[in-house]
């Protein structure tokens, strides 16, 4: 598909600059777009589940990618975020299974990339990872915050050195399969909302001494999850944290947690 960079209705002639919501959601045949250099956004779901998407390149006009902007595009092999992109959506590459090379052009000001992972410009904040991304992973030295739905599904994520992160938000790590020990660092300090949800080959966490916020459903049906070293004296676990963890056992936590919320271990078979 080529997109004019203008359409002529009724004898009016109009630039084209947005790719509409859902414009070409599950259009499974589609296999390369050609975008022109009048396009400014690329709304939510523009080219979801699009599965046979091999080819797109962003033009420099782009400034907006959409949440799940391009969902499931798993044949789609690589993809530059322009120097005009400053605004990036929740889950915008997730599951792009395919993908080898994610990369963000160096005059960006907003964003930027290394590895093959999205982070903003100052590296502060990690923004977006692969799908595809497989192994260990060291973060910068500069990265604080892990982003809401960052690594969402990187099954071939296989441990992670976290450095000096202090917020891990919601859902960051939902359904890692790969991962199977998690090691906070000491700077950690909040668990968002469904950080480590559904990681079902996870099986040892070690916490640190300043973690004061575990977010609800923190670790939710994390099924191998047996082994907790719990640390610190004031740590709020929420609600349905552990729930379904039925291989978790635990001694008493008395000395390290404030608050329990509702159903934090329900359906932990093994908790004592």
């Amino acid at each position: 598909v080529t997109i004019p960079e203008t359409v002529t209705h009724e004898g009016t002639t109009y630039n084209v600059i947005t790719i509409g919501e859902n414009a070409f959601a599950e259009s499974v045949r589609l296999t390369e777009v050609v975008l022109p250099e009048s396009i400014a956004t690329i709304e939510r779901k523009a080219f979801y589940d699009c599965s046979r998407l091999k080819e797109i390149t962003l033009p420099q006009s782009v400034t907006t990618i959409g949440e799940l902007a391009f969902y499931h595009c798993v044949k789609l092999k690589s993809l530059n975020i322009p120097a005009s992109v400053n605004n990036i959506g929740s889950k915008a590459f997730i599951l792009c299974k395919g993908l080898t090379s994610l990369t963000v052009d160096n005059a960006n000001t907003a964003y930027s990339s290394d590895n093959n992972i999205i982070y903003n410009k100052e590296q502060t904040l990690l923004v977006a990872a692969m799908s595809s991304y497989s192994g260990h992973l060291n973060l910068p030295a500069t990265v604080t915050e892990i982003g809401e739905n960052a690594f969402v599904e990187c099954d071939g994520l296989s441990s992670i050195d976290m450095g000096n992160v202090t917020t891990i938000h919601d859902y960051a790590f939902f359904d890692c399969k790969g991962l199977k020990s998690i090691t906070l660092p000491e700077s950690v300090e909040k668990l968002g909302i469904g950080a480590f949800f559904n990681c079902t080959n996870l099986t040892t966490l070690k916490m640190n001494n300043n973690l004061h916020e575990m977010g609800e459903r923190a670790f939710m049906r994390c099924i191998s999850l047996n082994s907790i070293e719990f640390a610190g004296n004031n740590l709020v676990i929420g609600n349905h944290a552990f729930e379904s963890c039925k291989n978790l056992s635990i001694g008493d936590i008395s000395d390290c947690v404030s608050e329990i919320g509702d159903y934090a271990f329900a359906s932990c078979i093994k908790h004592r």
